[in-house]
């Protein structure tokens, strides 16, 4: 019977896989253009940048209204 712990490594290239090192490579893949997935990639981007601004417009109106002593 196979170790479990050995037939996973076989299945799995590297469960450990730094996250700067993955969004490098999605942004290769869609500079390349080449890929079914590179849409999904783009666009997964721009929402990304977009909820950070909305987060962070959200945080400060929050912020100058409890500040200013919302009524």
């Amino acid at each position: 019977m196979a170790d479990p712990v050995e037939k996973a490594k076989e299945v799995l290239p590297d469960p450990v896989v730094h996250p700067i090192e993955t969004v490098k490579g999605l942004e290769a893949e869609a500079a390349a253009g080449r890929s079914e997935r590179t849409p999904w990639i783009i666009l997964g981007g721009v929402t990304a940048t977009i909820g950070v601004v909305v987060a962070i417009v959200a945080a400060a109106i929050l912020i100058l209204y409890f500040v200013l002593g919302g009524k």
